[in-house]
């Protein structure tokens, strides 16, 4: 049984306090991998982090994804 080597660098997604939250203030340049339609993107607070909501316009496709704060993570 082979084992993988372990990453050098820890590659979550990681929410950092930054003096202005510059998220979700670009134009979404990706396309919906369903129909090529536009996306839009919801970003939220949660607890111990944020959601991101990404949704298509055209079709209705979705995903969601979590980060979590940096504060929280085991060390």
């Amino acid at each position: 049984m082979l084992l993988k080597p372990k990453r050098k660098e820890d590659r979550r997604k990681v929410n950092r306090a930054v003096k202005v939250d510059k998220r979700g203030t670009k134009v979404e340049r990706r396309r919906c991998p369903e129909c090529r339609g536009p996306l839009m993107t919801k970003i939220s607070r949660a607890k111990g982090g944020t959601k991101t909501l990404t949704v298509c316009l055209k079709c209705g496709w979705s995903a969601i994804s979590a980060q979590v704060d940096s504060h929280l993570l085991p060390d």
